[in-house]
């Protein structure tokens, strides 16, 4: 009966040592992630449609689509989680309502489609409108054809 007891007490202690430890872990956790800023994805997003354009003229429409899935939810993202920024005139969602949406959206379809000439086009514009952003905002980075 009396082992029973220290071993109840044992793993009682155990039990309360832990909880607060791993609860603090988890919160240590958090405050180590760092999020990418705006600029940082604008980064990514560079990355995402060079790769598009490369893809493009190499005929390798799947790779393309899956790039262009990836660099439209990097932009859903950015609406989500930094929409509102000191360098932005206006929130980012307006900003891809107005001039994003749209063009990806013709992008994927002519990848979709297979129809190379359309994808070509559509990229040429959805650069254009990179760029006019930009333009809007004094950042001096191009998208690049």
């Amino acid at each position: 009966m009396r082992i029973k007891f220290i071993i109840a007490i044992v793993v009682s202690f155990i039990a309360i040592s832990v909880v607060p430890v791993s609860c603090g872990n988890a919160d240590a956790e958090k405050r180590l992630y760092v999020h990418k800023d705006l600029s940082e994805q604008m980064d990514a997003l560079a990355i995402y449609q060079g790769s598009i354009g490369e893809e493009i003229r190499r005929g390798k429409t799947q790779d393309a689509l899956w790039l262009v899935d990836g660099m439209d939810s990097v932009l859903h993202m950015i609406c989500k989680d930094l929409n509102e920024h000191h360098n932005l005139l206006e929130p980012f969602d307006y900003y891809y309502k107005h001039k994003l949406q749209e063009p990806v959206g013709l992008l994927r379809n002519a990848i979709e489609s297979g129809d190379s000439a359309a994808a070509d086009k559509n990229y040429r514009i959805l650069v254009k409108k990179c760029n006019s952003c930009h333009n809007e905002h004094g950042v001096e980075e191009r998208a690049h054809y």
